[in-house]
């Protein structure tokens, strides 16, 4: 039998936070990840009669980007705040081919075997039950349909995340281990959850990105502005509290990076399959 993937949901696995940081991910979070989503794209075939879902969409990171060469795409997402997000930006460009539905990505309202390609890129692998996520991605699509997903590789392989960790850590404590990976960071989960929900053809692939970095004080108000776990951490905070927090994090930012501008790197599992 397969391994049980559920989960107690998370913090990360509810709207609010997402919707809490739905503009500031928009404006800022969303450029960096769709560098992530073009190398995913580049690996899938599609064409004008294509039809796509796109699974916990956020505010269009891959669907505006693929929006020009496909027919159409159903974009979902539990977070309101992010579709309308993606509503905007999708006006603001002139969008036409976008269908937006606001469900959960483990119980998707739709018939088995409407969609040629699915995708769920830094979605699925917050789903308390992974492999239920899985099997509406399977049975969704057509059959020989394409999916596309990924996830965060270890810390140990994204200085990016690993600065974001140290910089937050309270005056005076150690710096802790980098958390025992626990799900699709796995290469060999990730694999093993999809042949569980049917997919063949499994191809996991480590992509890195750069992000461009102009000053400690922009990173940390993009970072607070546009990462939901950073923003829950302010949110538990008063304002002085978090205003001595976020100094110290500056702070250690630009001691560690030394000089300015620079660069931080992320990698990122991206799995293709075929139902």
């Amino acid at each position: 039998m397969p391994e049980d993937t559920r989960t107690q949901p998370g913090p990360l696995a509810l709207p609010g936070p997402w919707s809490m940081v739905a503009a500031g991910y928009s404006a800022t979070t969303r450029q960096f990840l769709q560098t992530f989503s073009e190398a995913g794209l580049a690996r899938l075939d599609f064409d004008h009669e294509t039809q796509v879902i796109d699974i916990a969409c956020g505010p269009g990171t891959t669907a505006l980007h693929l929006a020009p060469f496909v027919s159409h795409i159903t974009c979902v997402d539990f977070s309101t705040a992010m579709l309308d997000e993606l509503r905007n930006a999708a006006a603001s460009d002139g969008v036409a081919n976008l269908e937006i539905c606001e469900a959960d990505g483990q119980d998707l309202p739709f018939e088995a075997g409407r969609f040629d390609v699915a995708i769920s890129m830094f979605g699925l692998m917050f789903f308390p039950d992974r492999q239920r996520g899985f099997s509406e991605i399977h049975r969704v699509l057509k059959p020989d349909g394409q999916a596309l997903v990924s996830s965060w590789a270890p810390v140990d392989r994204s200085p990016l995340t690993q600065l974001v960790m140290a910089a937050l850590q309270p005056e005076g404590a150690s710096l802790p281990p980098p958390p025992r990976p626990s799900g699709l960071e796995l290469r060999d989960t990730f694999s093993q959850e999809m042949i569980s929900a049917g997919f063949s053809d499994v191809d996991i692939r480590a992509v890195t990105r750069a992000l461009d970095v102009s000053s400690p004080e922009q990173f940390w108000q993009d970072t607070v502005a546009g990462i939901a776990p950073v923003a829950l951490m302010k949110n538990s905070m008063s304002e002085d509290e978090w205003a001595s927090v976020e100094a110290l994090a500056v702070k250690r930012t630009a001691e560690r990076l030394g000089s300015w501008p620079t660069t931080l790197t992320s990698t990122a599992w991206i799995a293709t399959a075929r139902k």
